[in-house]
């Protein structure tokens, strides 16, 4: 009997439907009034979760939009008789 050692790769794929993708497919089919009567459900039996009116909304996205990072200062140099420009 003689001893053989076989090397072999395999490579495979497979869909996973995470608990996020599951929750999105169970979303979209709804109407309107089938998705707010679902986050009503929701917001009475979490008491974590609150309601945020869309006037809120609209009022906090102009804030963060305006919020823009400043232009950094040119660097100083590190020489007095240096000339940068």
């Amino acid at each position: 009997m003689a001893i053989t050692q076989k090397l072999q790769t395999r490579l495979s794929q497979k869909l996973v439907l995470t608990p996020s993708l599951q929750q999105a497919i169970k979303l979209l089919p709804m109407t309107t009034l089938e998705l707010a009567e679902l986050l009503n459900q929701e917001m009475v039996e979490n008491p974590m979760l609150e309601e945020i009116s869309t006037e809120e909304m609209q009022a906090v996205e102009p804030q963060a939009q305006t919020s823009e990072p400043e232009a950094p200062e040119a660097p100083k140099p590190d020489r007095p008789d240096a000339n940068w420009d």
